[in-house]
């Protein structure tokens, strides 16, 4: 991510990606997350896209690109508002974007040939190569996944499919707005044009802007 900033301010175009072996210090959407990957064991890049941006949001659009790869390998990914992907309720994939109003670096990474160490981890983990026999080294994968991301970044339908494979729909959760500061438990509805997460909670329809959700410990 910091080299797709460094990159973006001196001018590298949109599509540039900005990998690496490993990640030691992956940040998360809050402070005390962290998302490591032993070496050579994950997909892990940016990619730096510029303005305009879509109205549904990178984040969402960019798990999307991760289930529909997933999908063309024979597994059935569900997208984990706001920004994780699962496998069999595991975690597959996360990404995380940052953005200004000249650029958006778009972090991503699959775990595929190994899972990150159990002690880092908040969401049980899972790889590519737990589901599927054979599996290429992770940069092997790149150019592939490169085209399902391209396509979920500008589809005009990136809501609806998103929605249609959105985690534990329908199912009770716990909905942690912010940083989990209140919390309630709900039905997980649907996503919005903005990419809002739609719950119903005490016969209320809401929309969650920030936040989490998680299964009831």
């Amino acid at each position: 991510m910091d080299l797709a900033r460094e990159g973006a301010l001196r001018g590298d175009p949109e599509g540039t990606v900005y990998g690496t072996d490993y990640q030691s210090q992956g940040r998360g959407r809050f402070a005390d997350r962290k998302w490591l990957t032993p070496p050579g064991c994950a997909l892990t890049f940016t990619l730096l896209v510029r303005p305009p941006f879509p109205g549904f949001p990178l984040s969402l659009r960019s798990a999307l690109g991760v289930a529909l790869w997933l999908e063309a390998l024979g597994l059935t990914p569900k997208i984990k508002w706001p920004n994780d992907v699962l496998v069999k309720d595991r975690k597959i994939s996360g990404i995380l974007v940052e953005s200004t109003q000249n650029y958006a670096g778009i972090g991503i990474g699959i775990n595929i040939l190994q899972a990150p160490p159990s002690a880092h981890l908040r969401t049980p983990a899972t790889f590519l190569a737990e589901h599927i026999d054979n599996v290429a080294p992770p940069r092997d994968h790149l150019e592939a996944f490169l085209g399902y991301l391209s396509h979920s970044l500008t589809c005009a339908d990136a809501r609806e499919q998103t929605e249609a494979r959105l985690a534990w729909r329908g199912d009770w959760l716990e909905i942690l707005e912010g940083e989990g500061t209140k919390c309630c438990r709900a039905h997980v509805r649907g996503v919005d044009d903005s990419g809002g997460l739609i719950y119903e909670a005490e016969g209320q329809i809401r929309t969650l802007v920030s936040g989490e959700v998680r299964r009831p410990v």
